[in-house]
């Protein structure tokens, strides 16, 4: 048994802006809003993503790799944190 650990789910406001610039690459804004639980404020980062079919994929400054993939009108994401992995489904709006 576990003692003395607590988790806490983080929900984070985030936004992806995606600017393809060939078919196998893409510049991505990914943007978050504050958290309280880990503590970040606002920030937007800039990223060079590769295009793999429906998929998005590129690293964060702090080595977590982030991959989307296209389902028609919903995202499918998938962030892993060094050997954690987590995923979700979310619907987005093309702008």
């Amino acid at each position: 048994m576990l003692q003395g650990i607590y988790l806490q789910r983080a929900t984070v406001c985030a936004r992806l802006h995606v600017s393809v610039t060939s078919s196998t690459s893409a510049n991505v804004s990914y943007c978050s809003g504050t958290n309280s639980v880990t503590g970040y404020g606002r920030r937007c980062e800039q990223y060079t993503a590769s295009i793999n079919g429906n998929v998005l994929q590129f690293k964060s400054k702090l080595g977590n790799a982030f991959s989307f993939a296209n389902q028609g009108t919903s995202l499918a994401a998938e962030v892993r944190l060094g050997s954690l992995i987590e995923t979700y489904l979310t619907q987005f709006q093309k702008m």
